[in-house]
């Protein structure tokens, strides 16, 4: 439906109708911003023209995200017969003025995550967790142990299932194309039974945390307040939820290539893993390879030549050379 309408507006079509509906999910957060600030029911072109004056106030990477979605808004309202031809023409034209993105302000709150943990703070979080008789401790130490394995997205926990030898998480980025697929499965190779049995322990306990909660978002903060909590008794710099996954994935740096680390994080390419989170440095010394992804599976990853330092050495390495000539 949301491609056809586009198509229809003579604009190039998203990708997929998951993509449209997200788009116009994001132009819908734009139009209440306007309401609120503009009061009644601004036009969509009164919309467009608020969002194109609203300097400084949202990051580069945001501005592109709506300014797509409110194209994608006006195509579907024009297909739906509710906008003119004329006025969706000065929606695309006042579109093409976008707001000037925010200058070098204070950090967002993702920016301010711990991206690294010493070994020796992570030594001293878990032995204070199983030192403590609260039973909310031994949870968060499991949940520390457990999304450093795995590391997804602390959302990913929430429907995730073992079945067998293998984990099944959904992908939470879905849109746009930035995950390999709706789901990844990791394989937990020579993984016994007890150890098995201790992950779906693991997963009733979280989500019997969750639905005493209520909801998932207020279960997440509350895990971000006990972290932050036991950290602060630990005597170490507080870590988010999120900071796990990057040591997680950092340690995954030193184990395997680009492309499986890709696959493991539910990437759609090799690149975001080190373009935006932790390098092999800050990963754990002599861990060992207790996860893996099949070929047909890391196959999925989209490859961009981008390799690291390591395999740029290992390349270099059984790559014959010539010899140089001498200049004098």
């Amino acid at each position: 439906m949301f491609a056809e309408a586009i198509s229809k507006a003579g604009k190039e079509p998203t990708r997929t109708e998951g993509t449209g509906i997200a788009y116009v999910a994001n132009a819908a957060c734009v139009v209440r911003a306007a309401q609120r600030e503009l009061g009644g029911r601004p036009t969509l072109l009164e919309v467009v023209g608020w969002f194109t004056q609203a300097h400084r106030r949202y990051q580069p990477s945001t501005i592109r995200q709506y300014k797509a979605s409110l194209k994608t808004l006006g195509a579907v309202l024009r297909h739906q017969g509710k906008l003119a031809e004329a006025e969706l023409a000065a929606v695309l034209q006042r579109l093409e003025t976008p707001p000037q993105p925010m200058g070098n302000g204070p950090k967002r709150t993702s920016a301010k995550k711990r991206r690294s943990i010493r070994p020796a703070e992570l030594r001293a979080l878990i032995m204070s967790l199983r030192n403590s008789d609260r039973e909310d401790d031994a949870f968060l130490a499991q949940y520390i142990g457990m999304t450093v394995m795995v590391f997804p997205r602390p959302i990913e926990w929430a429907n995730a299932q073992r079945d067998g030898q293998r984990l099944v998480l959904v992908n939470a980025k879905t849109t746009n194309g930035r995950a390999h697929g709706p789901t990844r499965t990791i394989e937990l190779p020579g993984m016994s039974r007890q150890q098995l049995e201790g992950i779906d322990a693991f997963l009733i306990a979280l989500r019997t945390r969750a639905d005493a909660k209520g909801n998932w978002q207020s279960f997440h903060r509350w895990l971000a307040r006990q972290l932050r909590a036991a950290c602060i008794r630990a005597g170490i710099a507080p870590l988010a939820p999120y900071s796990l996954r990057h040591l997680g994935m950092a340690s995954a740096k030193k184990l395997f290539d680009a492309q499986t680390v890709a696959y493991l994080a539910g990437h759609a390419c090799d690149r975001t893993a080190s373009s935006h989170y932790a390098p092999a440095r800050s990963g754990l010394k002599g861990v060992k390879a207790v996860i893996a992804a099949r070929p047909e599976n890391v196959g999925l990853v989209r490859v961009t030549g981008r390799a690291s330092r390591r395999e740029h050495l290992a390349r270099r390495e059984h790559t014959p050379h010539s010899p140089r000539p001498f200049v004098g």
